[in-house]
């Protein structure tokens, strides 16, 4: 009897260890069908989406669905590696939200155990990486296209980057600068 209790509290502790996992809020994770059907979601992937908790339970998330067509043949791909190898590389996509925007996510996709053919996906959303990464280009063109010249040193004071505005100054290519 007392190893039944002790079983079933190891159980329970899982559970509930699983479950914290499961209801992480800064993550989107969810139990899927192959087919598109999405049988469980944490509240963090239903509102990133624009899902409700009843949408869920009624079997109208479908992740086929709220993917743009353009980005299908990224998830058939990653699920051919999820079959080969258990589990997908981390990719990006797209999800479509009901209202028609776009949210860039990370994805990774593995098979659950069992026999009912269920996978587990784990979603990170890109949307403030993207929105950073553009800013970084942004100011890299300003710095590239600025008529002053511009440079960065390391502690040592040797060049790690200079506009081609800085290296013309000097008759010389940004690139024999790096380094000096």
């Amino acid at each position: 009897v007392s190893a039944l209790r002790r079983g079933e509290d190891a159980l329970r502790a899982s559970e509930a260890r699983l479950r914290r996992f499961f209801e992480t809020p800064t993550i989107g994770t969810v139990v899927a069908r192959r087919t598109g059907e999405v049988l469980e979601a944490n509240d963090y992937f239903l509102t990133l989406l624009g899902y409700t908790r009843d949408e869920l339970e009624r079997g109208e998330i479908d992740w086929r669905k709220m993917s743009p067509p353009e980005w299908l043949p990224v998830s058939e791909h990653a699920l051919e590696e999820m079959s080969a190898r258990g589990t997908s590389a981390p990719y990006e996509k797209e999800y479509l939200r009901p209202d028609g925007t776009r949210v860039p996510v990370l994805v990774v996709i593995m098979r659950l155990p069992g026999a009912d053919d269920l996978l587990s996906v784990v979603v990170l959303d890109m949307t403030r990486a993207k929105l950073d990464a553009r800013e970084r280009e942004r100011l890299v063109a300003a710095v590239e296209q600025s008529a002053d010249g511009i440079i960065m040193t390391d502690p040592e004071l040797r060049v790690t980057y200079s506009n081609a505005a800085f290296a013309a100054s000097g008759g010389q290519l940004p690139s024999e600068l790096v380094g000096r």
